[in-house]
This record gives structure tokens, sequence and C-alpha cells, in this order.
């Protein structure tokens, strides 16, 4: 195809071009092409634009509570998935900005009651404690005491023990002095001991020898009686005092008891030598 070029002087000069129709086809296809592509990137720009200039919109109304939208709105604006995080936290109720001065008084009133309540229940629990430490003071108290009780308790049976066996001891050497009549012995104890001490424990002594000395006199006088008359004696003591019959018996001369036992009834005789038996197998005979 041939196009006609002019030149400075005005004359045109027809120049032979180069390219075929095809090719000349072929490029306005592709100049066709990439016009759509450009167009379609402006609009998708230009679309998120706008996208991005409403949501900064919405999000500024929503999160600064313009117009009170975000408190009149906030249920629906929940339920909407890309328009919840553009709500602002929820207002503090009790926020003073946004109580009147009838909820301040309100809220006044409420503080103060919940202060009295608290007020009462610490001076419970502090009496509560009180009384505690009291009661702790106290149970202390007595387990010390008691400790203290239980102590002087075992020293108390430790001396009495000591002074126990020593007044045995003592009371043993009385007896041998006595049984061998060592007046020296007797007097250089008393000097020795305590006076009180001392009389106390020869009176013991002597109380002793007096009952063996009156057994003595009441066996003599058992034994100088009429056998009958012995046995019916005896018996009459009945069988609660048999341990007793039985121990005079065995004190007696052997045929002085065998006479006794003759007189007595048959029964209360068998009873008295089933003791007598008894007696002489534990060597009390």
């Amino acid at each position: 195809m041939a196009k006609i070029k002019k030149d400075n002087n005005g004359q045109g000069q027809m120049i032979q071009s180069n390219q075929s129709p095809m090719s000349q086809g072929s490029g306005e296809a592709k100049g066709g092409k990439s016009g759509f592509l450009f167009g379609l990137l402006a609009f998708l720009t230009a679309l998120l634009i706008m996208t991005a200039v409403l949501a900064g919109a919405f999000y500024f109304v929503i999160n600064k509570n313009i117009n009170g939208v975000a408190s009149k709105y906030r249920s629906e604006i929940q339920g909407v998935f890309f328009l919840k995080w553009m709500l602002p936290e929820p207002p503090d109720p009790e926020d003073d900005k946004y109580m009147t001065e009838e909820d301040v008084r309100k809220k006044y009133r409420e503080l103060r009651k919940i202060r009295d309540q608290l007020k009462n229940e610490l001076k419970q629990a502090n009496e509560k404690i009180s009384s505690l430490e009291k009661y702790k003071s106290e149970v202390n108290k007595i387990k010390a005491e008691n400790e203290k009780i239980k102590k002087e308790s075992e020293q108390e049976k430790v001396r009495l023990d000591t002074l126990r066996k020593q007044l045995e001891l003592e009371r043993k050497q009385l007896n041998e002095m006595i049984a061998s009549g060592d007046k020296t012995g007797f007097k250089e104890y008393f000097e020795k001991v305590d006076k009180a001490t001392a009389e106390k424990i020869y009176t013991e002594i002597m109380k002793e020898e007096k009952l063996s000395q009156e057994a003595q006199k009441f066996l003599q006088v058992v034994e100088e009686m009429d056998p009958e008359a012995a046995a019916k004696d005896l018996e009459a003591f009945g069988e609660s005092k048999i341990p007793e019959v039985s121990a005079i018996l065995l004190k007696l001369k052997k045929d002085v008891s065998a006479e006794i036992l003759s007189g007595m009834s048959t029964e209360f005789a068998a009873k008295v030598m089933v003791k007598m038996a008894i007696n002489i197998n534990n060597g009390q005979g």
C-alpha cells in the first residue's frame, strides 16, 4: 500500500509501504486487547480505591460512634462479619461521663451500702479472730499447766518411790533392832533420821507386834478351851470366815486342831480342811 509523503516544498511523494494488509490487521488486534486490559485494570484500581475510601468512612463513622451510630445499631453491626471489627469497645456504664447526676448519686449510695457491709463483715471477722486467738491462748495455757502437772506428778512419783524404798529399808532395820534388842542401834537410828518419820515407822511396827501378841493370846485361849466348845465357837463364825478359821487351826497344835475339827459339822469341817490344805500348799502353814 502506497502512502503520500509531503516534502518541505509541499509536494507530495508517493512512498511504498512495506507493511502488508495482514500485518496491519494484527497490530490493530493487539492494540485493542491492550486497551481492554488497561481499562479493566483502571476500573479495578478505581473500585479498590473507592472500597478503601468507603471502608475508611464506615470505620470512622462506626468506630468514632458518629451521631451515635455504633450505640444505636451495635447489635446489627455485630451481625455483619466485615463490620463488627470496626465497633469500639462498649462504653463503661459506670464511667462518670456516661452517668447523669442521679446515676452518680445512686451509685454513691450503692457503694456506701457495700462499704458498710464490708466494714461489718470485717468487724465480725476481727472479733472471730480475736476469739480464736483467746481460745488458742487458753488452750496453750492449759497445755502448759498439764505439762507442768505431769512433770510434777512424775517427780513426785519418783520421790515417793524413793521414800517408800527408804522406809522399807529402815523398817527392816528397825525390825532387826527390835528383834535383837539393839538399843544402841535404835538410838543411833533416831538420831540419824527425821524424828516424826522414825516414830511413825516405830508405831507401825509396834502395832504389828501388838497384833501378833494378841493373836498368840487368842490361840492360847482356843487351845485351853474344851475342843467341842471351841469347835462350836469357830463354826459360829460362818462360812465367810473359813479362811480365818483354817489359819487359826494351822497355828494350833495338830492334836488340838484334830479334836476341834471332829467337833464341827461334817460339811463345815470339810470346807475348813480344804482351805487348810490350800494354805499348806501355798506355804502359809
